[in-house]
């Protein structure tokens, strides 16, 4: 629904989900190179692992139901609109999102 270019061979686009996704490429062709999402950091899988094992643990010491409902995206819902936000020279720095949930995101690139 919405892209900006970010520098001369990355652009980052969104619409029809909950994320922001980079391409980079050239005249030769684009390809995917990934979301904008913290999720994928590195060596942060086990310490998510352990967090997930204690929830489990907690919720069956106390009974208690997770709430599913909630997306592991900082978007609830499509985004609509990324604007830039701050650039240095001709690169983006930071850019805007707002999607159908509300909320205005603000990354840094």
């Amino acid at each position: 629904m919405s892209l900006i270019w970010s520098s001369e061979s990355e652009i980052i686009a969104a619409g029809y989900d909950c994320e922001a996704f980079k391409f980079n490429g050239n005249e030769g062709g684009w390809s995917l190179t990934g979301t904008m999402e913290a999720k994928g950091r590195p060596g942060m899988g086990g310490a998510r692992e352990e967090s997930a094992l204690n929830m489990f643990k907690q919720m069956d010491l106390r009974g208690k139901m997770t709430d599913d409902t909630k997306l592991k995206t900082v978007h609830q819902n499509t985004i609509s609109t990324i604007r830039t936000f701050e650039s240095s020279g001709p690169n983006v720095t930071k850019f805007s999102t707002s999607g159908v949930d509300g909320r205005v995101v603000i990354w840094t690139i």
